[in-house]
């Protein structure tokens, strides 16, 4: 082993283990050189390492249990080589973009609050429910007034202000607004009628030109068909007074 001294009139030494002293770096108060062997420091346990009492700055040690590693003391405090600060990682201009990102999420996280905040959401679903409830039973009610109520029942059923008509064959008032005395049986009997009443048509096309004769009785297909204004007429069988208009108590 080659071991080199410098010495200077200051009492100073450079110490070189394995290098000629001549080549000693300048700068280097210790050299160790070799190609084939290592420089090894202190190796200690974790307790030993924190036992060393008022350790220099810059103190190295080697610690041989968890977590092994380089630890070197520094600003009071141990510290594994290879560790970092979170400020040595987060750069100044990685922080600034951060808190941008952050300012850029929490504004449309307040925008969107404003705009759509519980209440007003809840608002909004209740007054959509309620409008679709009114329009839900306007609908019922209108179903309810323009449909023939049948509920499968044993007896009468009551068919309201409508006629009935079975396979093609009306049963019923028949048409005209005053028609509440007139008794229709068959398709198209009093098919025109206005204001005629107490008239009576049963079979197909009876009193179909009707207007406002009253007290007819037409039985028969096409019984006083061609029949307006005449009155108190009576027809029995098909085609019975077909041409009669406006005549009266004709049989």
């Amino acid at each position: 082993m080659i071991v080199a001294i410098s010495t200077s009139m200051a009492v100073s030494a450079q110490v070189g283990i394995g290098v000629n002293y001549s080549n000693i770096e300048p700068s280097a108060q210790l050299e160790v050189s070799s190609t084939s062997k290592g420089f090894l420091v202190p190796r200690v346990t974790s307790s030993q390492r924190t036992g060393i009492s008022n350790p220099a700055a810059g103190l190295l040690v080697y610690q041989t249990d968890a977590p092994i590693g380089f630890y070197y003391y520094t600003q009071g405090n141990w510290k594994q080589l290879g560790e970092q600060d979170i400020t040595m990682k987060l750069s100044i201009s990685d922080t600034a973009s951060m808190l941008l990102d952050y300012a850029r999420v929490q504004r449309m996280l307040d925008s969107l609050n404003r705009k759509l905040n519980i209440a007003d959401t809840a608002n909004m679903l209740d007054n959509r429910i309620a409008k679709d409830t009114v329009g839900l039973s306007n609908r019922i009610d209108a179903l309810s007034i323009n449909a023939v109520p049948y509920t499968g029942a044993t007896a009468g059923v009551n068919l309201g202000a409508y006629d009935l008509t079975v396979n093609g064959i009306k049963v019923g008032r028949g048409a005209g607004s005053d028609n509440e005395s007139n008794t229709v049986i068959g398709k198209n009997a009093l098919g025109n009628n206005t204001t005629g009443y107490e008239n009576t048509a049963s079979g197909m096309s009876s009193l179909y030109n009707n207007t406002t004769g009253r007290r007819n009785t037409a039985n028969g297909h096409n019984a006083l068909y061609s029949n307006t204004t005449g009155n108190e007429n009576t027809a029995i069988g098909k085609s019975s007074l077909y041409s009669n208009t406006t005549g009266t108590w004709n049989t």
